[in-house]
């Protein structure tokens, strides 16, 4: 009995990132659902929290933007080869 209440409360229990700061995002978290109170503001982020609370998937993929990257392009007789 003990054990079944335990896997009926992992089921229900979620565990949803918040981001509070200008930080860069892991690739591991932009995968996932998290709440964005620095981008997006309060009102949004408190809209998000009652949404996944209410079980209303809100997630929307967004593609991180990365700063202070160096290439450097190399012509070669038939190709190029780009370092980064």
């Amino acid at each position: 009995m003990v054990t079944y209440n335990l896997l009926l409360l992992i089921r229900l229990v979620k565990l949803v990132p918040v981001k509070l700061d200008d930080c860069f995002m892991p690739a591991i978290l932009m995968q996932t659902l998290y709440i964005d109170i620095f981008g997006k503001g309060l009102e949004y982020g408190f809209r998000q929290m009652v949404d996944v609370i209410n079980g209303k998937n809100v997630f929307q993929g967004e593609h991180q933007t990365y700063e202070n990257v160096r290439e450097k392009i190399h012509r070669e007789e038939y190709s190029y080869k780009i370092d980064i």
